[in-house]
């Protein structure tokens, strides 16, 4: 997806980003043209939606070139909560499903016009082809570290004890149950207890690059938090202390007040890890452990308008009513709202800090396999995360939250 021009024009688009003239300007840009109508459609996320055009232009990465036919994507309005980057590449698996959401239009070299009133059409010889198919790359990783700048690496070596994606239009994994630090019992979410009938795992995880945080449904939350709070002799002894709390809220009230007790070492490792247990369409027999420390869900951050945003539950708005504190931790971790005929949990930025991602989209579903070891760029010039110690969050909102991340102490 990129943005076209008409987009600033229209008011929806920042001034600060790049964008695309394609019409009347480049030679290898044209619009797509279905039985004389131009496909429009509406591209969702989880911050809003985007509309777009569909077009056809040659594409450039670094060394790699590829033509993709009526599939560019064209975004001349956008509805998110803050201003996208200049451009998406997409990295889900291949789709063989038509687009949804088509909308005929007229595109001018200003903007797309919509035509009003007619319904949704199919595009019966349009077939979805991402950059990478095209490109002719069937195996990519992907890891995100603001430490060492991270990177996209493509044709990489066949994946090792792959998972199979239970999704086929986007990436997902069996979530068979979370377990806190050294304990193995598992918390009460997404045990293989609460698997429902027609349903191949007791909730579906989606690995997002795209997302900050960890997004879990409220319930799971709530849960999640008591049962890392009873893990943690900290928090465990906090609650002990409390006649009538809620482990969740002494949890989230511990971090907070996270300068009483974190050391000037900054070392958080006194908090349990999370411990994911994930799958893919091989099932529970082949379960694949997946440790996240807490360096990795927990920021520090200023408290401000950017903070509230980012954290609307009610304990949290009011601890920042309640102190004079200028800084905060909290847990990287919130409500997804997003539909799914299974609970779904969101792994963003805090799973590919930790590993490097691969996947093989040379069949269908494709597969995903974890790598462990430190997350290093390619070279300096081509560092997919900032190095700065802080990282820019935009989630709920469109004011930008810097959030200062915690290193592993060894």
């Amino acid at each position: 997806m990129i943005e076209s021009c008409s987009c600033k024009a229209s008011g929806t688009c920042s001034l600060r980003t790049k964008c695309f003239t394609g019409a009347n300007v480049s030679s290898t840009f044209s619009v797509a043209n279905f039985s004389n109508q131009t496909p429009v459609t509406q591209l969702s996320y989880g911050s809003g939606d985007i509309l777009t055009a569909i077009g056809t232009d040659v594409v450039r990465m670094g060394s790699l070139n590829a033509k993709m036919d009526s599939n560019l994507f064209v975004m001349f309005a956008n509805m998110m909560s803050f201003d996208p980057a200049d451009g998406i590449l997409g990295l889900a698996p291949r789709c063989k499903d038509p687009l949804p959401n088509l909308f005929s239009g007229a595109y001018t070299d200003q903007v797309p016009l919509l035509v009003e009133g007619l319904p949704p059409f199919q595009v019966p010889s349009w077939r979805d082809q991402g950059f990478f198919e095209a490109a002719g790359i069937d195996r990519f990783s992907l890891c995100l570290n603001s430490a060492s700048g991270g990177a996209l690496r493509l044709n990489v070596p066949e994946l090792s004890s792959p998972m199979t994606s239970i999704t086929t239009n986007w990436w997902g994994l069996g979530l068979w149950g979370i377990s806190a630090g050294n304990h193995t019992t598992p918390i009460e979410v997404c045990t293989a207890s609460s698997l429902v009938s027609g349903q191949i795992a007791p909730c579906t995880a989606i690995p997002d690059s795209g997302t900050t945080f960890l997004l879990a449904p409220d319930t799971h939350i709530d849960t999640l938090f008591s049962g890392i709070c009873q893990t943690w002799p900290r928090c465990r002894n906090a609650l002990a202390k409390r006649s009538g709390g809620l482990a969740s809220d002494v949890f989230q009230e511990l971090l907070f007040n996270c300068s009483d007790w974190i050391p000037p070492s900054k070392d958080i490792s006194e908090v349990p890890s999370l411990n994911l247990q994930l799958a893919g369409t091989e099932g529970p027999t082949h379960l694949n452990t997946i440790e996240l420390e807490p360096s990795t869900w927990i920021f520090e951050s200023a408290i401000g308008d950017a903070y509230l945003n980012a954290h609307p539950s009610s304990r949290i708005q009011a601890l920042v009513k309640a102190t004079s504190r200028h800084t905060a931790c909290s847990a990287a971790i919130a409500s997804s709202h997003e539909p799914s005929p299974s609970p779904l949990w969101i792994l963003g930025l805090p799973l590919f800090a930790r590993y490097a991602l691969s996947f093989d989209i040379s069949n269908q579903p494709g597969q995903i396999s974890f790598d462990s070891t430190l997350c290093t760029s390619c070279h300096q010039q081509g560092a997919l995360f900032s190095r700065s110690e802080h990282s820019t969050i935009r989630k709920h909102s469109a004011m930008p939250l810097q959030m200062h991340r915690f290193e592993k102490v060894d």
